[in-house]
């Protein structure tokens, strides 16, 4: 720890006298190509807060999933909850209902639209970068770009044949195979690139269930929190022209995550400790640090950090992702293009949901069957979308870019809700789980129908100032037709309108400062649960993002340094309510209202600096202060008893809480060190190191993840054709809860904190052919 202080202070006091360190024979940063406006452009030209990681970037640091991307993005946060709900989070604006459809931040793969965060495993696929832009991207992405967007764009195969091969092996049977080769079949007409990607890991938690190591397949046996990942790619590019391209893209991921090691708190256990005393005594709320290890039950298991059911599994998916683009520009002035994307995803993941494995659950479903296991599955389902995009650009004049784009999109997704009560789980068998022991609690299909149009108007007014507008006009015809015994169907429009304006100014050939005002919508839905036809549905939320940013290249090239400072107004949010038109005495259950209005204000700084020949430095810190607006109540508080006016008011007024799920403060800093080794050879170590403050998980602010610092580390020998590299992710091993479930019921209260992995190290080797 004391090693980590003196780093942090020593990078702080570099980026703040950088004098002190250049030396004459500096490199200048990379120059980095970014499409977040649907074009290439620098990075620094771009007037919008964008995050760019390169394929060698994350290859360095070992970037497997999005959560190792939002520990080197500042006001970018991810968790994965369980594999299937991972929820990206963009400057604080959480949102309360996690396994929504519609979530606040959308995720594209070479601009096609994914629908659910799960159709792409980083960890096996050939990334040229990553892409996190940040505020309200609707004008131009759409489909719920309502705080932000991640691109993830795929390699391009040259002029040049080339071939990579990589290999892992590391702590807890880690094995990775990534292999991809590219080139021209004609040259400078037709290119192909194939890859394929294997990654295994046999978890870094001990399940301290007694039934842990049993013959279960799929399921969780033997470690906790392994995976078994593998994706299939191509990629085909074909000119006929030098005006003409066609670009054709197929990608297959096939996606075992098993479960991670989890805690559960119920209050019908008596595990809560704040809040209201209700009628059986107990209290409605853990006050406190959520706990990452698991506690048994008198007469249950044994003390351990985990103990799970071995047959349940984060994750169990197979997504197909096809991508078509065409471009033609057949003078200076004109340009049009259109893309094509389908995607098709099946998932599956559950698992068991008792407070004690051991112990077990009454059965849900006969309460005078004996115990047993209770298990869950959510989400199962699939999900189908596809895409036509057309886009036309038209410059008349050299200062002067115009833009106009149709899009039309179709999804469907289907998804169901199936509980298990009272399964036996006892000595070796019976593991199997049958269909006909589920009964479902929830099972719908909704339909998505989308129209829109959008364009953007780019003025360049004199050399140093431009204006660009851009907006969009979106109308979605949704239908969902839900239920398990009565079928109900619902349907509906919602139209939205989202625009953008910025104004930016070259203050000198390596300084820019914009600004911009953007509306972001999230698109409104269906409650299958309201009683009441005035509950069926609930309509968009929206917010203004007010954002001044300033981007720099200091010291002829040697610094790049970024700023950007915003204020987003908040409102008409979708948060959860009761349901009304309940029976008299009794509660409704919950449904989503537009009652909730938040703002969020901050500020992001990054900095990457090239301190000495083979040394960069780089930094970065997001402040988020995301709350809720004065006069918002949690119906849930009000209407369940659970406040006592000390942990929250009695008519649930949240005013001034911070939102749930993510962290005010975030902080990276790293560096990366190289040296002549002699001839070819170089040697090269680096460390990364990210802080999160706390993250409350509930709106009554009592339950929070507590602040942390992970650090990262690497050491290694290249040439130009080969790279050897030792690493190690978690290097001081720390102990914590990474994520948390919260849901607050009539019936109960629960918390599902959520173990981060413990350290792991292993080797890589890279050959470049």
């Amino acid at each position: 720890m004391k090693f980590l202080k003196f780093m942090l202070c020593g990078t702080a006091s570099l980026l703040i006298f950088p004098d002190i360190a250049l030396a004459e024979n500096s490199e200048n940063v990379d120059e980095i190509v970014v499409t977040a406006r649907k074009r290439e452009e620098r990075l620094q030209d771009v007037p919008l807060s964008v995050s760019a990681l390169t394929a060698n970037q994350m290859a360095q640091r070992q970037v497997r999933d999005t959560k190792d991307i939002a520990a080197l993005t500042p006001g970018l946060n991810f968790e994965g909850y369980l594999g299937a709900s991972g929820t990206p989070v963009i400057r604080g604006a959480s949102q309360q209902r996690i396994t929504d459809l519609d979530q606040n931040v959308s995720s594209f793969f070479d601009g096609i639209y994914l629908p659910r965060a799960y159709a792409v495993n980083l960890g096996v696929i050939g990334l040229e970068r990553v892409e996190v832009v940040k505020g309200p991207q609707s004008a131009l992405y759409g489909r719920n770009a309502f705080m932000g967007a991640i691109n993830y764009v795929s390699k391009k195969p040259g002029n040049d044949w080339a071939a990579t091969v990589e290999l892992t092996g590391g702590l807890y049977e880690r094995f990775d195979v990534l292999a991809d080769a590219s080139g021209p079949l004609v040259k400078d007409k037709l290119f192909v690139r194939v890859g394929f990607g294997l990654s295994k890991f046999d978890g870094d938690q001990i399940n301290g269930n007694p039934n842990a190591n049993a013959d279960i397949s799929p399921g969780s046996p033997g470690r906790v929190n392994g995976w078994d990942n593998k994706s299939y790619q191509g990629r085909l590019i074909f000119k006929p022209t030098d005006t003409i391209s066609l670009d054709f893209g197929f990608y297959r991921f096939e996606v075992f995550q098993e479960t991670p090691a989890i805690v559960r708190l119920n209050r019908s256990f008596g595990d809560t400790n704040c809040g209201a005393t209700l009628s059986t005594g107990r209290r409605s709320f853990y006050c406190g640090a959520l706990p990452y290890r698991f506690s048994p039950l008198p007469g249950g298991a044994q003390p351990s950090v985990a103990n799970v059911d071995p047959r349940g599994y984060g994750l169990d998916s197979t997504s197909t992702i096809l991508v078509g683009k065409a471009a033609w520009q057949p003078s200076d002035q004109f340009s049009f293009s259109y893309d094509y994307g389908r995607v098709k995803s099946d998932a599956i993941s559950g698992g068991g949901s008792d407070r004690d494995p051991v112990l077990g659950s009454a059965n849900i479903f006969v309460p005078t069957a004996p115990r047993g296991n209770q298990f869950q599955i959510s989400p199962v389902g699939n999900v189908s979308y596809w895409s036509h995009e057309l886009r036309a650009e038209y410059s008349p004049v050299s200062s002067l870019t115009l833009m106009i784009g149709g899009l039309k999109s179709k999804l469907n997704d289907f998804d169901e809700f199936p509980i298990a009560g009272g399964l036996p789980l006892l000595g070796t068998a019976p593991f199997d789980i049958r269909s006909s022991d589920f009964r479902f609690l929830s099972r719908g299909r909704t339909i998505v129908d989308t129209k829109a149009v959008f364009g953007s108007v780019n003025w360049q007014a004199t050399d140093k100032l431009r204006f660009a507008a851009e907006a969009r006009y979106q109308a979605e015809d949704k239908m969902l037709t839900s239920g398990t015994t009565t079928i109900r169907v619902l349907t509906g429009t919602w139209h939205q309108f989202t625009p953008r304006f910025t104004v930016d100014y070259k203050i000198n050939p390596d300084s820019l400062v914009y600004v911009t005002a953007a509306k972001g919508e999230k698109s409104g839905g269906f409650n299958t649960s309201a009683i009441l036809p005035a509950q069926f549905s609930f309509d968009t939320d929206h917010n203004w993002t007010y954002e001044v940013g300033l981007k720099n290249e200091l010291l002829d090239g040697k610094i790049r340094l970024n700023a950007a400072a915003f204020y987003v107004d908040w409102a008409n949010r979708q948060v959860t309510c009761s349901a009304s038109g309940a029976a008299p005495g009794a509660i409704g259950p919950g449904v989503v209202c537009n009652i909730g209005k938040s703002t969020v204000k901050g500020f992001e700084l990054s900095s990457t600096w090239v301190a000495a020949k083979g040394l960069n430095i780089n930094a970065g810190i997001a402040y988020n202060d995301a709350h809720y607006a004065n006069g918002v109540i949690d119906q849930r508080l009000r209407d369940f008893a659970v406040c006592d006016g000390i942990v929250c008011a009695v008519n649930g007024d949240v005013s001034g809480k911070q939102l749930e799920r993510q962290s005010k403060l975030q902080a990276s800093f790293g560096t990366d060190y190289t040296v002549s080794l002699g001839g070819k050879l170089s040697g090269f170590a680096g460390i990364d190191a990210n802080y999160k403050s706390k993250q409350f998980s509930d709106t009554a602010n009592a339950a929070f993840l507590p602040a942390r610092w992970l650090v990262d580390a690497r050491v290694g020998v290249r040439s130009d054709a080969w790279t050897v590299t030792l690493w190690a992710k978690n290097l001081l091993n720390l102990q914590y809860a990474a994520a948390s479930f919260f849901t607050l019921a009539a019936t109960d209260t629960s918390y599902v904190p959520i173990k981060g992995a413990n350290r792991t190290a292993g080797l890589t080797a890279k050959y470049n052919f």
